[in-house]
């Protein structure tokens, strides 16, 4: 739904839809305000925000979190109050209240929404595809990020999602280690909501090219959610998908329980499905769960028979457990090439420099206004865990969109392509 003086859906919705920081929404609707000549502040806005966003159809369909649209209105309302604060019983000079009734009526309603939600029941995120036929993207997540985090999304994700669409569409990959001849078959271990075919299904170069991807997660409930968020996207899920199943054209979709600390189950699973492109995001958070994640991935590309490679995406919290996770891959004989996220042009010159983004209407902007875009450098990791690009470094951390993503960076984001050593 775009703005009436505007041709693509105002920012401000984009972020809402996906449960951005209130914060950002907001700058997001004053801008989107003035790009239609109109104060945000006016009861007139404070109508099209509540028209336009609140009401949505979208946001009625498939709601975001109570809690971040009871945030943002709270805001909004705060920063009327700001501005009025100096006028007598806080009203304007005509008398008027300066909070318009439905700006009002919203904020009421979603502080009790907010109040009664459960943490374990479920919300949606919404993303906007310029590209495909069907604009919207709606992903079903728990409420709580923490309640199960095979059930919230992760920035890895985001990226991860990027990088396939990026490579897929290109004729000589630059960074993901797709198969030299025959069918590409997807494996992603740990696979959360299901996220990657839902975006990448709208795209023909992942029609052409794929033959199957198996989304695996370790509890029943994780994959029952996967399922729920393929068929509201109309992808069918296939009962059981082997490296003999044929296929009838387009990818086939599966949906698989895969506890890594199964390793003999784990060995018969894998060498049934054939995958040579394994991808992992964000899967690296327990400590106590790398030895048995890098020993899939090696079981994995193993059945591979030497045609396969790995993309581990992970966002580097924890300097200690990124010294686990390199120290087991060392030991497992794996080989990692990785790339770091970085925010700004490619270096010229690097040939390994990928860019994220693609053309859309949004772009990112630095904090003194110049605009910027996402991109995969490559880097070493050091002994101490930390990317040696950025040693010395206290804050290598962005936010911005990734695509059809916007997402506010913890921590820096790494790329690591993966093989078995013996092939390398």
């Amino acid at each position: 739904m775009p703005l009436p003086c505007t041709p693509h859906p105002p920012v401000s919705l984009l972020l809402f839809l996906q449960s951005a920081p209130p914060q950002k929404t907001f700058d997001a609707f004053i801008e989107d305000c003035k790009l239609c000549g109109m104060s945000w502040c006016s009861p007139a806005a404070q109508q099209l925000c509540v028209a336009l966003i609140i009401r949505n159809p979208l946001v009625k369909k498939y709601p975001p979190r109570p809690s971040n649209i009871y945030a943002f209105l709270k805001h909004f309302i705060f920063e009327l109050e700001q501005i009025h604060s100096g006028t007598a019983g806080a009203e304007d000079p005509d008398g008027e209240d300066p909070i318009h009734q439905d700006l009002m009526e919203a904020y009421i309603e979603y502080m009790e929404l907010s109040g009664r939600s459960d943490q374990k029941s479920f919300c949606y995120r919404t993303y906007f595809d310029p590209n495909a036929s069907e604009k919207y993207v709606s992903v079903r997540l728990a409420v709580g990020q923490f309640t199960n985090v095979g059930l919230a999304l992760w920035p890895s994700a985001f990226v991860l999602v990027q990088l396939l669409a990026r490579e897929l569409s290109e004729p000589s990959p630059s960074v993901v280690p797709f198969p030299l001849e025959g069918e590409l078959r997807l494996l992603e271990l740990g696979a959360g909501v299901g996220l990657l075919p839902l975006l990448l299904k709208r795209q023909r170069a992942y029609e052409d090219r794929v033959c199957c991807c198996i989304l695996t997660e370790y509890q029943q409930e994780l994959v029952d959610n996967i399922t729920f968020n393929l068929a509201l996207q109309d992808i069918v899920v296939a009962e059981a998908v082997t490296s003999d199943t044929p296929n009838s054209g387009g990818p086939l979709h599966a949906v698989a329980l895969l506890d890594w600390r199964e390793h003999e189950q784990n060995q018969v699973k894998l060498r049934n499905w054939g995958c040579n492109l394994i991808l992992a995001a964000d899967c690296v958070y327990d400590v106590s769960l790398i030895q048995p994640f890098v020993r899939t991935l090696h079981d994995a590309l193993s059945a591979t028979n030497g045609c396969g490679g790995a993309v581990v995406v992970q966002t580097h919290r924890q300097r200690e457990t990124i010294q686990r996770l390199f120290a087991v891959l060392e030991e497992a004989g794996l080989s990692v090439c990785s790339y770091r996220l970085a925010c700004g042009v490619p270096s010229a010159g690097r040939s390994h420099d990928i860019t994220l983004t693609f053309p859309r209407s949004v772009s990112v902007h630095t904090g003194d206004g110049s605009v910027c875009c996402f991109a995969l450098e490559r880097d070493e990791v050091n002994p101490s865990g930390i990317f040696k690009g950025l040693e010395g470094i206290e804050n290598s951390v962005v936010s911005g969109w990734i695509g059809p993503f916007f997402t506010s960076m913890e921590a820096v984001v790494g790329v690591h392509v993966i093989r078995l050593r013996s092939i390398c």
